[in-house]
């Protein structure tokens, strides 16, 4: 087990693919409905963005309940959302589109509620990680219920301990990338 925030520094090799158990969120448009997004964290100096989702209710994965998406040599990133009354917002995943080409890979995330947000990166590489974040309960919290502090401990967050269990790559590590 390691700290989600550490495990950002994990670089499989590229095109790697290890023991995924359901659907591959690189590959496949929609693998990610209905997952929650949680966090984003771009680190400017290394030229990638860090991505956490909750899958507890997602449509594709039920082995798992947590995943990172890490984007490498990141040349775009754009998050759009409309402004929103105080409080924490569960950011459901209606639709995640990816392509692959020679100009990069691309991830574009659709969410809702409505009127809903849009977040999408273009980057040399990608890695998607899924696993169990020790101690989650089978369900995330009711956001609705106002209680921050409750809401916050009931889902993943970058100090959870977190259990590998699968992940992918694809693209190609920026130069100078450890592999």
């Amino acid at each position: 087990m390691m700290k989600l925030k550490a495990l950002a520094q994990f670089a499989p090799e590229t095109g790697d693919r290890h023991d995924l158990p359901e659907m591959d969120a690189l590959t496949e448009s929609d693998a990610l409905q209905e997952a929650q997004l949680l966090a984003v964290e771009l680190d400017a100096l290394a030229g990638s963005v860090s991505i956490l989702l909750d899958l507890r209710v997602s449509l594709h994965f039920g082995a798992v309940d947590t995943a990172m998406i890490v984007a490498r040599g990141v040349r775009g990133f754009h998050w759009n959302c409309p402004g929103r009354q105080p409080g924490l917002t569960a950011w459901s995943i209606g639709s995640s589109e990816v392509r692959n080409d020679p100009n990069g890979f691309r991830m574009s995330l659709s969410m809702w509620p409505s009127p809903g947000a849009q977040l999408e990166f273009v980057a040399a590489s990608a890695e998607f990680l899924v696993g169990k974040v020790e101690g989650l309960s089978e369900a995330p919290p009711d956001f609705a219920e106002g209680d921050t502090a409750l809401v916050r401990a009931g889902v993943p967050h970058w100090d959870s301990m977190f259990d590998l269990v699968a992940w992918s790559s694809i693209g190609q590590l920026p130069p100078g990338r450890p592999a």
